[in-house]
């Protein structure tokens, strides 16, 4: 065999042998598919976990589902970002809130410096978990620990139309966008109580349905109840008449 016909083989053996060794390389390399790599959706690590929860919660199913895979952070997190999910799945009832003295009176945002009990027309509210968390209390003006332990249920009110919220600000009730702060959170946080001065009634209603009557105590002035004066809605120190006890009960109203 002459040297130029040796020397072709030897390229073709070669030859076929690098192209094996391609094809063996790329099988062994993983795939994009096959590998699987741990990163967040989208870069969201530096966000308090407060905000990373509520992100994950608003997430469409298929994204939910891939958390666990792509969530740096998925085991920390995943309860309270399943219910919080819950809570967004289920539909926030909405109220409109009824003067107990001036039962032809409701609450009603007059403008989001005033806040109002006025008639012929209501404003809607969604009364959800309270703004308040943890440790804001160390901003609170007059704090009770003692009863921040016995209350079942502190609330904020939430405007739907906008997302604003409903807090204390110079003792008057206002409507204001919600601010990551926390006199913010104390100002919009309220103990909610059922019948606390006065029993349920029919409320002048023919049809003899039961009313229940609730008051709204500041978290962050002891004290101090949700009133209305002069029909404007302000906090207001209970001095234990009943004048004033009239003046801070209301009875909800769930909008059909």
């Amino acid at each position: 065999m002459s040297n130029q016909n040796k020397n072709n083989d030897t390229e073709l053996r070669f030859s076929n042998l690098e192209n094996r060794l391609n094809a063996m390389e790329r099988f062994v390399t993983p795939s994009h598919f096959k590998r699987v790599e741990i990163a967040p959706i989208f870069p969201i690590e530096h966000l308090p976990d407060d905000l990373q929860i509520r992100i994950l919660a608003y997430l469409n199913k298929r994204d939910y589902l891939s958390c666990k895979i792509v969530c740096k952070q998925w085991d920390y997190v995943r309860h309270s970002v399943a219910v919080m999910r819950r809570q967004i799945s289920t539909p926030v009832k909405q109220y409109i809130i009824r003067s107990r003295n001036y039962p032809s009176r409701y609450w009603h945002v007059r403008d989001p410096q005033c806040v109002r009990i006025e008639e012929q027309q209501h404003g809607t509210f969604q009364i959800v978990p309270a703004l308040y968390r943890a440790d804001d209390e160390t901003n609170a003006v007059r704090w009770n620990q003692r009863r921040y332990n016995m209350t079942k249920e502190i609330v904020s009110f939430r405007c739907p139309l906008d997302g604003s919220f409903l807090r204390h600000a110079g003792y008057f009730l206002r409507k204001h966008r919600y601010e990551d702060s926390k006199l913010y959170r104390l100002d919009a946080s309220f103990y909610m109580t059922k019948n606390e001065f006065f029993d349920c009634d029919d409320g002048g209603n023919s049809n003899g349905n039961k009313i229940d009557y609730y008051t709204f105590h500041s978290v962050n002035y002891d004290g101090c109840y949700i009133s209305h004066r002069g029909f404007q809605l302000k906090i207001d120190n209970m001095n234990g008449s009943d004048l004033h006890k009239n003046d801070a009960s209301f009875s909800l109203h769930i909008m059909p």
